[in-house]
């Protein structure tokens, strides 16, 4: 091991140490009842993602997923200088004072027994959020959706002190057809927002029609997906020599809609075979970059890695073929001349990318396409019910005609508003003007 990566594990091992402590000592301040200490240690655990004098600075609370949009925002638009701070240190006081076992986002505000308990929450961040603010002097809070039940009593002091708040809502990408049903589940949530950014209009008319507590169509603007504006200028090469299966599972995919079990056990085996072909393509192309991408589980993993034991038997898997289950999907996608993967939002990014995107042919399987993200948008997916299929249509670059060029627009304008590469643009100007 060189000297350079020898120091940078030593000084990784002292940050993450360092990092534990500054989080028990905040710990510590929850449990003994020191508010004011606790905003001093939030201070410490908030992290500064940009730089830019003279910027609003826009206070972040949300998971690492909504990272991937603030990036976007920083370098696609960069008007506005951005902190941030996992949401779960909030949960921390939260659980101090509720019992959270039965606690979600559908019952916080109406069953009574929480009351009590939410009202500690509120007096002790009362005490907590002034000292906080006068340390990141932050002029706006930001986070990524409305039901998270850690950050209410936050957001609701934050409005009372004359902050304003945006929400840069990072769901709904999902089958039209089921965002009424989905928004009508959140008659008891309540919106604490001045600004309610989402990434299409199908979003927006649904949650106001559904009379959601906070949202009003002025306070509501579709925007698009900031962190798709990546991909506004990457464009496939035939050049490039990788293929990527987002990997995925028939419980995960069709465990709401299939009921019985025959039917379930048949995706389970085009499921399976579709793998196969993933596998023995890299098997066969030694040259050719195969990668097998999961979720981040084990279990997803080992899901992968026996399907790769039964093919290859006792022998090694190929030297080509890569199963992970870390990465950024963004690096992958770009790498590859083709995506493979099933019902899922990264084959709308392959598309957003011009990539091939392949697909097995689950349409035997359902008398109507309503189970799918593309319903009325399948011709613009590569479909394959068997290896010489798959071999065949893998290596080809998919040319569109004029019609599937028009349906592609079209779905980008279903899903993402707009595939101009200009959302983070539209998400700072709407900001900017709430902050006039």
């Amino acid at each position: 091991m060189s000297k350079d990566k020898s120091s940078s594990k030593i000084i990784s091992f002292f940050n993450e140490k360092k990092l534990f402590v500054i989080q028990k000592c905040f710990c510590f301040t929850v449990d003994y009842g020191f508010p004011r200490a606790s905003a001093i240690i939030l201070a410490l655990l908030t992290k500064n993602i940009n730089v830019k004098k003279g910027a609003k600075r826009i206070f972040c609370i949300g998971s690492l997923a909504s990272l991937y949009d603030i990036n976007a925002l920083i370098k696609k638009s960069h008007s506005h200088q951005y902190l941030y701070l996992p949401r779960f240190n909030f949960g921390y006081i939260l659980r101090k004072f509720v019992d959270v076992s039965d606690l979600n986002a559908d019952n916080y505000y109406v069953d009574k027994k929480y009351v009590d308990g939410r009202e500690k929450a509120y007096n002790y961040i009362s005490l907590m959020l002034p000292v906080l603010r006068g340390i990141l002097k932050f002029d706006c809070l930001m986070t990524s959706n409305f039901g998270y039940v850690e950050q209410q009593e936050f957001v609701r002091i934050t409005r009372e002190l004359g902050i304003p708040v945006v929400i840069l809502y990072k769901e709904g990408l999902v089958n039209p057809r089921f965002v009424d049903k989905i928004s009508r589940r959140y008659s008891t949530r309540k919106t604490q927002c001045d600004l309610f950014l989402c990434y299409n209009e199908t979003i927006k008319e649904a949650l106001i029609k559904s009379n959601v507590d906070g949202l009003t169509d002025e306070n509501v603007r579709a925007t698009g997906v900031p962190r798709l504006d990546f991909y506004s200028n990457e464009k496939t090469s035939e050049a490039l020599n990788q293929i990527t299966l987002f990997s995925f599972k028939a419980e995960d995919k069709f465990s709401n809609i299939v009921e019985d079990e025959k039917t379930m056990a048949q995706l389970r085996k085009t499921i399976e075979d579709f793998h196969m072909y993933v596998i023995q393509y890299a098997c066969e192309h030694p040259d050719s970059k195969v990668v097998i991408k999961t979720k981040l589980s084990k279990r997803n993993l080992n899901f992968v890695n026996e399907i790769v034991r039964k093919y290859t038997g006792k022998c090694a898997p190929p030297a080509n073929l890569i199963v992970t289950d870390t990465g950024d999907a963004f690096a992958y996608i770009v790498e590859s001349s083709c995506v493979l993967g099933c019902n899922s939002t990264v084959l709308l990014e392959a598309l957003l990318a011009g990539k091939t995107v392949v697909s097995p042919d689950f349409r035997f399987f359902f008398s109507h396409p309503s189970w799918s993200l593309f319903e009325g948008y399948e011709q613009l997916l590569t479909y394959v019910a068997s290896y010489s299929d798959f071999v065949q249509l893998v290596g080809k670059s998919r040319q569109y005609t004029q019609d599937e060029e028009k349906a592609l627009s079209d779905l980008f304008k279903q899903y993402i508003y707009s595939a101009d590469g200009k959302s983070s643009i539209r998400v700072e100007e709407s900001i900017s003007q709430l902050l006039q």
